[in-house]
């Protein structure tokens, strides 16, 4: 009686038919079982990084959301004080005292803003850097 599965059996026939059948004590090739195997522990590594690729989603989402959003007001936000500036570069602007007052605060509201969401995505990224050293991501 073989000890071991049909598959070693078949390939450890196959290899004293040929003449290559090595000691017990000496390196053997790689089994059918070890191919198994190796493809086991392939799939259980990818199952899990499913698991905390999932662990992370649950723990970091709402951080994440935060943080894409912060980043996309952020944006807008960086774009209408570019547009500021360019008007406040203009010598024309300083002729109209009204102009040049809903300018400079239109441009000073602006800057409050982007300073209150450039700290939400600091804070959002901030805790999704914590959840990722806890799952041992970052």
């Amino acid at each position: 009686m073989y000890d071991g599965t049909v598959e070693e059996y078949l390939y450890r026939r196959q290899q004293v038919e040929q003449g290559l059948a090595r000691q017990e004590h000496e390196e053997r090739p790689a089994r059918p079982s070890d191919v198994f195997s190796a493809k086991r522990t392939k799939k259980e590594k990818r199952r899990q990084e499913a698991l905390l690729r999932n662990e992370r989603r649950k723990r970091a989402g709402i951080w994440l959301k935060r943080r894409d959003e912060a980043e996309k007001r952020v944006e807008e936000f960086e774009q209408l004080k570019d547009a500021l500036e360019k008007q406040m570069a203009d010598p024309d602007l300083y002729q109209d005292q009204e102009a040049w007052r809903q300018t400079s605060n239109a441009y000073d509201d602006c800057s409050r803003r982007l300073d209150r969401w450039l700290e939400r995505w600091e804070e959002a990224q901030e805790k999704i850097d914590r959840i990722d050293e806890k799952l041992g991501l970052g």
